[in-house]
């Protein structure tokens, strides 16, 4: 039985000596046309980018139009986050019946239209009706884009053109936020901010107008001729039939699994098979710990986070989140460069490390603030008699004021500050130990003793999910993430696909093991 060593190699071979898979058969030059594929495909990250660090600064001026609470302010980014998520369960099944560069062209189209309604806006509803479509465009541009440029892609060329995806979101935030810090100091000029994200989609509608469809799905489509003519136009030369016969035997392939497989549900096929199951649980878990770990609440409300923290003029706040997207930007593109030098464990462990560290400073920063406690941040709809206070350490000590949404004990006893103040107080992280301390001393003289041990439970589940603030809880999160991926995550540079798999194969604790592939190996069966 013949092995295959983890080395790199133009060639697969059966025992027959016979050639699976000889990669300088199809070997391609860069050409302008794959480079003007690339970055059209790649578009769809930039406006993905461009809208999460817009929204961090236009937010700034937005709650102050439309007099926005707290709630306001988060169903406004969240609604965005969902419609995405829903449209992308769906887009994958729509693009393989009407096609990539359909789907492209109405995901593009959808986010124009949109970026016009947000820009335009003149209630909330209104505003919020073209955050909720904006999320339809991302769904469908962020699952179809890696795909088509990946089906266009030659072998060589196709992990950093699929990376250039990732590369282009954080180019998009960085952009996003100098163009808040321009208009940011016109009160109108949220509307610019919003209204600019439909510039590189529109591009992108126009450029997709002049690009043909992948040649995998043409070939598919039972379009060999077509295919082959795109297929020359993007590798450059006029000899492709070998790929196109690849592509064929692929195609087939996958007609045979789905004859073989029946009506039966692919997920339960998926979570049947050990190795298959192992894989999509680490690579699932390793997109919810980098989610997980606060990377959104830094992307969405950088700029209130940062006034939270005592920059009190807006225009500074936001230039100073430009810094933040930039250096987000940087070390983007140098842990793109890095991901086939270093490796994917040690740069996602690596990563998770400085994660942690970060949260700890913030976490720390914001539970010493009272030492200098910055102006009470408030809306109309809150208890005026807070404009009144400089600080949250002397509302909180006076008896007109306490929690401001509460009235008396039971409320922080029975959760109804839960509404606004502890969604403050999770995505601020502003509460300090001098509040806290004060609070439980006012929460708890006014209850009753035989209910007293509920009034200590429910104030001490407070304390522990929001007293420290939400930046410890996510370093919970990042160290748990830690240790799962260090015992899980194998190394799979300079692995095949094949290889890969046979990565999970073993027990769950990998430790960063590596091994040979042997390609005659029985498939691994379900259980």
């Amino acid at each position: 039985m013949e092995k295959v060593s983890t080395s790199s190699s133009n060639k697969i071979t059966n025992n027959n000596g016979e050639t699976v898979y000889d990669s300088t058969n199809t070997s391609s030059k860069f050409t302008c046309y794959l480079c003007f594929v690339a970055v059209f495909g790649a578009l769809g990250g930039f406006s993905f980018g461009y809208d999460t660090g817009v929204v961090s600064g236009a937010l700034l001026f937005i709650r102050t139009e439309f007099k926005l609470d707290s709630f306001d302010q988060e169903v406004l980014v969240s609604v965005t986050i969902a419609t995405a998520m829903i449209t992308a369960f769906m887009t994958g099944y729509l693009g393989d019946k009407i096609g990539r560069r359909p789907c492209m062209l109405i995901g593009s189209f959808v986010f124009t239209v949109s970026t016009i309604i947000n820009g335009v806006s003149k209630t909330y509803w209104m505003l919020l009706l073209g955050r909720g479509l904006l999320g339809i465009g991302i769904g469908v541009i962020l699952m179809i884009s890696p795909v088509y440029i990946a089906e266009c892609s030659p072998v060589e060329y196709r992990g950093p053109l699929v990376t250039l995806c990732t590369g282009m979101m954080t180019v998009g935030r960085t952009v996003a936020s100098i163009v808040d810090g321009a208009f940011s100091y016109d009160k109108t000029g949220w509307r610019y901010m919003l209204g600019l994200t439909g510039v590189p989609s529109l591009i992108q509608f126009i450029g997709f107008l002049c690009l043909p469809e992948t040649p995998r799905y043409l070939v598919r489509s039972g379009k060999e001729d077509m295919a082959t003519q795109i297929l020359q136009r993007i590798r450059g030369r006029s000899d492709v039939s070998d790929e196109i016969q690849q592509i064929k035997e692929i195609c087939q392939q996958e007609i045979k699994l789905k004859e073989l497989q029946g009506n039966e549900w692919t997920l339960k096929k998926v979570m049947l098979t050990p190795s298959v199951r192992r894989a999509l649980i680490v690579g699932v878990s390793t997109s919810l710990i980098q989610q997980l770990s606060g990377i959104n609440t830094v992307m969405y409300y950088s700029g209130t986070i940062i006034q939270m923290s005592g920059v009190r003029d807006e225009i500074l706040a936001i230039w100073l989140t430009a810094v933040t997207a930039g250096v987000s930007c940087i070390f983007t593109l140098l842990g793109i460069y890095l991901v086939e030098k270093v490796g994917r464990r040690k740069l996602i462990l690596s990563s998770l490390a400085g994660v942690l560290l970060s949260l700890i400073v913030l976490a720390v920063a914001f539970q010493l603030s009272e030492i200098n406690s910055p102006g009470v941040t408030y809306s109309e709809d809150v208890n005026n008699t807070c404009s009144s206070y400089s600080s949250c350490a002397s509302c909180i000590t006076d008896q007109n004021c306490g929690f401001c949404y509460i009235e008396d004990g039971y409320s922080a006893i029975n959760g109804s500050c839960a509404h606004k103040l502890d969604n403050m107080a999770a995505k601020y992280g502003r509460c300090n130990s001098t509040e806290l301390s004060d609070g439980l001393v006012w929460g708890t003289t006014s209850c009753p003793s035989q209910y007293f041990w509920m009034c200590l439970l429910g104030l001490s589940l407070y304390l522990i999910t929001f007293s420290p603030g939400t930046y410890w809880l996510f370093a919970a999160v990042v160290v748990l993430g830690f240790i799962f991926l260090f015992f899980t995550l194998p190394e799979t540079k300079d692995k095949k696909l094949e290889e890969v798999e046979t990565l999970f194969e073993t027990p769950w604790c990998s430790c960063g093991r590596s091994g040979s592939f042997d390609i005659n190996r029985t498939p691994n069966k379900p259980v």
